[in-house]
């Protein structure tokens, strides 16, 4: 005990002011005797006498020692034992190799710390910031592959974790210590977006009692909170638990420290970590640090560009000679018996990089205990030194592996070592990590083949416990598989490949084993009249029936298709696959619960098919079109039903059921079907107000209640949109489809980043609600309506107001832009359409005819004509240019709420309050579709930017999408609690926006209909959101007033518009987007 008071230390008399802030008691790591920063190391336990502090203040175990309520404190804060207990903590979703303390997939691989006197600089940066008072909550770890940043993590895990082992403080907590660590890996479950947030806040709740029950709360409060998107999952399941246990923990307890390694290897830690900047700079997460390690890719580099020098430690920018040093002396202790010169050799060699010393040592000496003679390690060793790599090759990490593989394969001859090669393409091109015997059945290579191959890379590749096969370090697998046009070299010797041949490989190996195994009721189910869920034993037939292999084969054969170089064979193939497979291979999907993952497989192959076999264009299309069919709706319970149900009632003149029914004659027979005509029915949390389609198809948005982001193709939730304090009225993407605007209730319109959901800007500027926004063509202005009469344009940029239009004499309803930007039309309860120059804001004309409210105005995609819709039922076409009247539509049975033209300007859509949704000839005024679906009005109608889709919002709490064509219903987009007031499509038609009335603005994938994003922000209804033209920003209006304009990437708020004196009802961004 006498070195641990020596080494933690605290100024009690700073310690006695109740006021200090909790960020400055922090575990201090230095020694007392002096200001120089401390050098400890984990290599030696009983090294521990170089800690102190500086004289900043904290609290440590020096004064726990010293004083029973602190130390009582610290027992309770860390007493999790009972609290970990609890269900909902236990169900949640958790990377099992991500903490420091656990092995690789058990225990055969482990994470190492840094050797003895190693990375010294490195680590005594890293301890000073920790121990400082005043420094930046999070330090930015970075480097290329293989610089070792994860052995420097772990290095600081254990220093902290053994200063508390040695305290002896006995808290409850079964030796857990304030450390949490999260260490990423692609290839392992780390490396999935779900593990990343429950895995922290789990680890979290281990070491803090307070946070852990008010996690509880929250995870029992909302029973999908778990599985949810990341942006959610930040604010519900960190920040606020995190801010509500402020009160109930003691205020010196010290500081809890997270270190999250390879954050680039997360799929969702560019969003981490940019919720993460944001929540500190608000202060939301006082009492954590966090230590994050990535490469220096440029998205995570230009967030972290603000960062203070000394919360930035970029170890490209050591000397050479330092870390040449570093790396002889970890050969020295790894490698004892090589000649120093030879060792100095290595250290020259690897070029600032530890994975190559550490690849040379696995080499040398396989199991790492030393056990292999001296001789054999020099002649390996030598070897390695006298490789000469390929031609063109610069990076001694890259000559490392072209001798490993050589010497692997040296014995054989130029056929056989080419087998070996392709062997090892296939492992490394899967998609996930597969087992040797997966390998072998896949590729048709005789297992023991693949064993060999294994067991001769073991250098830079592993048989994990579960059988799986890894590499150790990324930057192997990024060295075979390469572009074509990177493959310079024709050298025999070359180990690299193209990557796209290997894909074409894959894509033709899982579809040859589809057709060998995949077959009518494959599981053997025996009734239609049995719930999937409630057959016997079902998984243990599906795992016996579809074993891992062809699990594979149906799940990764679209996504390989779509990364192949296009070939004769594989041109055939989405084809064959509809006449041969479509329903065998959709069984299996379904049964392996795979439907959202298959909606995008097959939206993936779309686009392969687009670029490479317009001959099945069509075909696929309409494939798409009845999985969809049958995966989103109640057939999908009971798996029969894909043969008794899906495929007796489809079109049968379609290309599906002239090659399908015929093999099934006792099918029921259909002689006449009335379909519903919906491609797709979400089911949202409230009404839904508002919808809008991305400018790619892929994403809808929809607002009421909350504003939430749609996958489009499989009606999947992608977020939810926060920030409104009332019912969202209106939403769009802007032109580029990257961001979100909404308008509601609380009089503000706010802008999203579409992509993370987070709020970019608030817009005020309205009196009342904001009923419609809109972005402008180039998406650098936004327009907005509302209750108070007026017109407000803003800068999209900036969130400034522009201009002021006045001359409604009641509520603005809807607002718009022209094409070109140079005109805004509006329309409002005077029962009038006004016409503006955008400009000047001066009116150009008052269009005048209808007899009632005018709820909904567009113009034309030449701009040459505008439609409006209204409380008198009617549709109404006008001359652009002369202000008259060229057409009223009549065929709705209440008032039209919502109209928009397609995106050739030959049809018009419009929904109404009698539930249906109208599709127009624009020309001859003719009505050629009902659609019929929602049960409650239809606030919300847009195009999709190739005119073949439509989305729709309504009072029912749903959005839909209708195949255009067809008029058939495609999906159903849920998770509104509220009417959706306002939909639009983002310019590229991959997004769609949707306002509700729960004041929340939502952004939905297009092609699978998950919520993306919930942009939060307005404290009322939104009425009106609308995409800039660009994509990258959204607008919307609503109930309170406001305007605001989102980042449609991030979903952050840019800009919140406060003018308006009453709701803004429409808004609209100018064609330029300024």
């Amino acid at each position: 005990m006498k070195q641990v008071r020596k080494f933690l230390h605290i100024d009690k008399k700073q310690n006695r002011n109740p006021n200090q802030p909790r960020k400055t008691r922090l575990l201090q790591l230095g020694h007392h005797s002096s200001n120089a920063p401390p050098r400890i190391s984990t290599a030696d336990p009983d090294h521990n006498e170089g800690i102190s502090s500086s004289n900043q203040p904290s609290l440590t175990i020096q004064a726990l020692l010293d004083a029973e309520g602190p130390l009582r404190a610290l027992a309770i804060e860390r007493d999790t034992s009972k609290i970990c207990k609890n269900q909902a903590l236990q169900n949640l979703p958790v990377a099992s190799a991500a903490a420091y303390t656990s092995g690789i997939y058990g225990s055969d691989v482990v994470r190492r710390a840094c050797t003895k006197g190693t990375r010294t600089q490195v680590l005594e940066d890293i301890r000073h910031w920790l121990q400082s008072e005043n420094e930046a909550p999070v330090f930015w770890l970075t480097g290329a592959a293989g610089m070792g940043k994860t052995t420097i993590a772990m290095t600081i895990c254990e220093e902290i974790g053994c200063l508390f082992h040695s305290s002896s403080v006995t808290d409850g907590s079964g030796g857990r210590h304030p450390v949490v660590s999260f260490f990423a890996s692609r290839q392992l479950d780390s490396g999935k977006p779900q593990y990343l947030l429950p895995t922290i806040c789990r680890r979290l709740a281990d070491v803090s009692s307070s946070y852990a029950g008010q996690l509880v709360g929250a995870l029992e409060g909302d029973s999908g909170l778990a599985t949810d998107k990341l942006d959610k999952q930040f604010e519900e399941m960190l920040v606020k638990p995190w801010q509500m246990s402020s009160f109930e923990r003691a205020r010196d307890l010290p500081i809890c420290i997270m270190v999250i390694d390879a954050l680039d290897e997360n799929e969702n830690g560019f969003l981490f970590l940019k919720k993460l900047l944001g929540a500190v700079r608000d202060s939301k997460l006082d009492g954590l640090r966090f230590l994050v390690t990535s490469r220096t890719e440029p998205e995570i580099a230009k967030l972290c560009s603000s960062f203070e020098p000394n919360a930035v430690c970029r170890l490209q920018d050591v000397p050479t000679k330092k870390v040449e040093e570093d790396i002889l002396l970890y050969m020295e202790e790894a490698l004892p018996l090589i000649e120093q010169h030879t060792l100095q050799d290595i250290s020259e060699h690897a070029g600032g990089l530890f994975i190559y010393a550490a690849t040379v040592v696995k080499m040398a000496d396989p199991d790492g205990r030393g056990k292999t003679p001296k001789r054999i390690q020099e002649r390996v060793v030598q070897k390695l030194l006298n490789a000469s790599g390929l031609p063109q090759s610069n990076s001694q990490l890259e000559k490392l592996y072209t001798g490993i593989i050589q010497d692997a394969l040296h014995h054989s001859d130029d056929d056989i070592k080419q087998h070996y090669l392709n062997i090892l393409h296939m492992i490394l091109g899967a998609e996930c990590p597969i087992s040797i015997q997966v390998v072998s059945a896949l590729i048709k290579a005789d297992k023991e083949i693949v064993s060999f191959v294994v067991d001769q890379l073991h250098a830079v590749m592993y048989q994990a416990q579960d059988g799986t096969i890894h590499t150790y370090h990324a930057s192997f697998a990024d060295f075979i598989l390469c572009p074509k046009d990177s493959l310079t070299s024709t050298a025999h010797s070359d180990p690299r490949c193209d990557v796209s041949l290997v894909h074409t490989s894959l894509a033709q190996h899982c579809y040859d084993i589809m057709k060998e195994q995949l077959h009518f009721n494959i599981c053997g189910l025996e009734s239609s009249f049995i719930m999937d869920k409630d057959i016997p034993d079902l998984e243990n037939h599906i795992a016996d029936r579809i074993d891992l292999t062809l699990q594979y084969a149906v799940i990764y054969w679209t996504t390989h298709l779509k990364q192949s170089m296009p070939s004769d064979t594989l041109r055939n193939i989405p084809q064959s696959f509809v006449n041969d497979l479509l329903l065998f291979w959709l069984e299996a999907v379904n049964l392996l619960n795979a439907r959202i993952d298959a909606m995008r497989a097959l939206h993936l192959a779309q686009n392969w098919i687009d670029q490479h076999d317009k001959v099945s264009n069509d075909i696929w299309k309409e494939t798409i079109n009845f999985c969809r069919a049958f995966t989103s709706s109640e057939m999908c319970k009971s798996t029969p039903h894909l043969y008794v149900s899906a495929l007796s009632t489809w079109d049968p003149q379609s290309h599906v059921s002239k090659h399908w029914q015929p093999r099934f004659p006792n099918i029921p027979k259909v002689s006449a079907a009335h379909s519903s005509a919906i491609l797709m029915h979400i089911v949202t949390k409230s009404l839904v107000h508002c919808v809008a389609i991305s400018p790619n198809g892929g994403q809808i948005v929809s607002g009421g209640k909350f504003v939430c982001v749609w996958d489009a193709a499989s009606g999947e939730q992608l977020k939810e949109l926060t920030g409104h304090s009332g019912s969202v009225w209106s939403v769009a993407f802007s032109p580029k489809g990257d961001q979100i605007v909404s308008g509601g209730s609380d009089s503000s319109v706010r802008v999203w980043d579409a992509a993370s959901g987070e709020q970019l800007k608030e817009l005020t500027g309205h009196s009342g609600w904001v009923s419609s926004v809109a972005f402008s063509p180039k998406g650098d202005q936004i327009v907005s309506g509302g209750s108070d009469s007026s017109v407000h344009v803003w800068d999209a940029a900036s969130g400034e107001q522009l201009k002021e239009l006045t001359g409604h004499s009641g509520w603005v309803l809807s607002v718009a832009f022209s094409p070109k930007g140079d005109q805004i039309v509006s329309g409002g309860n005077d029962s009038s359409v006004h016409v503006w120059d955008a400009a000047s804001g001066e009116q150009l004309k008052e269009l005048t005819g209808h007899s009632g409210e005018v709820w909904s105005v567009a113009f034309s995609p030449k701009g040459d004509q505008i439609v409006s819709g209204g409380e008198d039922s009617s549709v109404r076409v006008w001359d652009a240019a002369s202000g008259e009247q060229l057409k009223e539509l009549t065929g709705h049975s209440g008032q039209v709420q919502s109209v928009a033209f397609s995106p050739k300007g030959d049809q018009i859509v419009s929904g109404g309050s009698d539930s249906s949704v109208h599709v127009w000839d624009a020309a001859s005024g003719e009505q050629l579709k009902e659609l019929t679906g929602h049960s409650g009005s239809v606030w919300s109608v847009a195009f999709s930017p190739k005119g073949d889709q439509i989305v729709s919002g309504g009072s029912d709490s749903s959005v839909r999408v209708w195949d255009a064509a067809s008029g058939e219903q495609l999906k159903e987009l849920t998770g509104h609690s509220g009417p959706v007031s306002s939909v639009a499509f983002s310019p590229k038609g991959d997004q769609i926006v949707s306002g509700v009335s729960d004041s929340s603005v939502r952004v939905w994938d297009a092609a699978s209909g998950e919520q993306l994003k919930e942009l939060t922000g307005h404290s009322g209804l939104v009425w009106s959101v609308a995409f800039s033209p660009k994509g990258d920003q959204i607008v919307s209006g609503g109930e309170d007033s406001s305007v605001h304009v989102w980042d449609a990437a991030s979903g952050e708020q840019l800009k919140e518009l406060t003018r308006h004196s009453g709701p803004v009802l429409s808004v609209a961004f100018s064609p330029k987007g300024d």
